[in-house]
């Protein structure tokens, strides 16, 4: 089956994305800004999406998604939930260097296989090295588990307040356990 072309809004997103580096303003540029949605803010049929720094355009992720989809990734990184390393550790380093990442439609409106064609389009017109998707299989089932418990092992350390000293150096003890346990560096949670 021949893959489809772009449509000329897609192409035209990418080619101002490429000239100015900033997917916000190629979205204004190539798109209607305001898209049709329904009452909760989510996009009508499959969509391509993605997390963005609107504050300098820098897109980090592209997906396609359907429903709520969009919306997932940052709620998952709150609760902790790892399902890719690569994003988890990229939207961690993001929010650590006070940068802002927020879901972004690109297109809406879509059938599930010309989503996924725009989807994959726009990931090899961006570069994949320069995203935080991973390709399927490369992230496993260790990887996670280990992303998992380091999320797990920094809310146990902030869970702890610094003047409950005995139960503290019990946490310690326990999260250096975990910590060891699954190869990370030493426990930094203040003086005991």
């Amino acid at each position: 089956m021949a893959e489809r072309e772009l449509t000329r809004k897609q192409e035209a997103f990418a080619l101002v994305y490429f000239e100015t580096g900033n997917a916000a303003e190629a979205y204004r540029r190539a798109y209607d800004v305001e898209e049709p949605r329904d009452p909760h803010g989510v996009p009508k049929g499959y969509y391509v999406y993605v997390l963005m720094d609107p504050s300098c355009g820098t897109i980090f992720y592209v997906g396609k998604g359907k429903g709520a989809r969009m919306y997932d990734h940052l709620k998952d990184f709150a609760a902790g939930k790892v399902s890719a390393v690569k994003k988890y550790r990229g939207i961690k380093s993001a929010i650590e260097q006070g940068r802002q990442v927020e879901p972004f439609c690109i297109e809406h409106g879509l059938s599930e296989n010309a989503a996924l064609r725009f989807e994959r389009a726009l990931i090899l017109r961006i570069g994949h090295e320069n995203l935080w998707n991973s390709l399927s299989g490369q992230t496993s089932a260790d990887e996670c588990a280990k992303a998992q418990a380091e999320a797990m092992i920094e809310r146990l350390e902030s869970a702890f307040p610094l003047y409950r000293i005995k139960e503290l150096t019990a946490a310690k003890a326990c999260i250096q356990e975990l910590r060891q346990a699954i190869g990370v560096a030493e426990v930094n949670m203040g003086a005991s």
